[in-house]
């Protein structure tokens, strides 16, 4: 019977593997779609986040160096923004909704929770849950993104860290930015193109 229940685990978490494939693979044809790039650049490109990512504290230059490439290639900072925003989020929404899920099917990882305290595993999963469905709304609502940049880029400005040309700079080009990034996404569709 145990080897029974082993081999539904494998096979299940074998689905869950094909599964995360299948939407990484096509995580690489929408950023395609997004950028007009050749698809083995878009390949070399991921290879470049993969190695950035492992030599940066906390794997944060990977996105960064997608970003500089497609600039690079003449894509624009909006553009490349969302392709690396793509590839970057899709195995993290994956994760984020099957280990919950995991968690409270697979009985054989609650032992390792001291206990065994369901409520307290439910409670955090509903935090969990809720805490992703609040970054899902800031990412929706662009224009409250824009506003939190555009009061941050003035406390900065009035505080004398950067000038004020370069503020007014930075804020132009970053709602442009924005735009662009919400246009490609769908997000925002009552801005026109720029």
């Amino acid at each position: 019977m145990d080897k029974l229940m082993s081999d539904r685990k494998t096979k299940r978490y074998l689905y869950l593997t094909i599964l995360f494939i299948m939407i990484s693979f096509l995580s690489f044809i929408t950023v395609y779609h997004i950028v007009s790039v050749k698809l083995s650049y878009i390949f070399k490109l991921s290879f470049i986040n993969i190695f950035i990512s492992n030599i940066t504290p906390f794997a944060t230059g990977g996105g960064f160096a997608q970003i500089y490439f497609l600039n690079k290639k003449g894509i624009s900072v909006g553009q490349a923004t969302a392709a690396s925003t793509i590839r970057t989020v899709t195995p993290m929404i994956f994760f984020a909704i099957v280990t919950p899920l995991i968690l409270i099917f697979d009985k054989g990882i609650l032992q390792f929770m001291p206990e065994r305290n369901n409520i307290i595993l439910l409670a955090l999963i509903a935090i969990y849950f809720y805490a992703l469905y609040r970054v899902y709304r800031l990412i929706m609502n662009t224009e409250q993104v824009k506003r939190i940049l555009y009061k941050a880029l003035n406390w900065l400005g009035n505080k004398g860290i950067i000038k004020a040309e370069r503020k007014d700079k930075l804020i132009k080009v970053i709602l442009k930015e924005i735009d662009r990034f919400s246009l490609i996404q769908g997000l925002n569709p009552g801005v026109s193109s720029i």
